[in-house]
């Protein structure tokens, strides 16, 4: 793997990043599936996307998010309800693995707009997916690739070479512990609580 970038191969994957993503968001039937594609191919081929994406491929987000984002709602046409997880990452990583599935033909973007919306028309399916779904990436990826620009500003010198660490966005951090005893300092999450044996 590569360990840093020159600043031109970040401005170049970034902007191509910009203008793929926005010809997702603005694709109708007939072209979502190659703007797609190209769009992924991008994020999982270019090397500094592939650095910022690959954290977003945990099957175990996807797994338990893909149970909650349509469950809702009865049989009837557009009864569904669309959940996204609350949290930023698992939000991402949900979103973005669907897209993959919709790439490989493993779900069909008319199945889940008819269930969540009734839309009528493939277009109208595209359409309604793009606002309510692929948007949500695109934009919050956006905003990773600002935060990531202000930190190459704040750290890096003009002509220096970016370090690899700097486009690391997504960190998840979450532990799993079960049937644990620890003694002394412990780290403890949000919604954690302590009982006393």
């Amino acid at each position: 793997m590569v360990k840093e970038f020159t600043q031109k191969q970040v401005e170049i994957s970034f902007r191509k990043f910009s203008d793929y993503a926005e010809d997702l968001d603005s694709s109708d039937y007939n072209t979502f599936d190659s703007h797609l594609s190209i769009f992924l191919n991008h994020c999982e081929n270019d090397e500094i996307m592939r650095t910022i994406t690959t954290p977003l491929k945990n099957a175990e987000v996807f797994d338990k998010c893909d149970k909650e984002f349509l469950s809702k709602g009865g049989s009837m046409v557009g009864s569904s309800k669309i959940t996204f997880p609350e949290d930023e990452y698992e939000m991402d990583s949900y979103i973005y693995q669907l897209l993959l599935k919709l790439k490989n033909k493993e779900r069909d973007i008319t199945n889940i707009t008819v269930r969540a919306y009734g839309a009528n028309g493939l277009s109208e399916s595209v359409y309604w997916f793009n606002e309510k779904v692929t948007s949500k990436l695109t934009r919050s990826l956006k905003y990773k690739l600002e935060e990531i620009d202000e930190r190459i500003e704040r750290e890096v010198k003009e002509g220096e070479n970016i370090p690899v660490n700097l486009l690391i966005v997504f960190q998840d951090n979450r532990i799993n512990i079960k049937n644990s005893k620890i003694k002394g300092d412990a780290v403890i999450g949000k919604d954690a609580q302590i009982k006393k044996n």
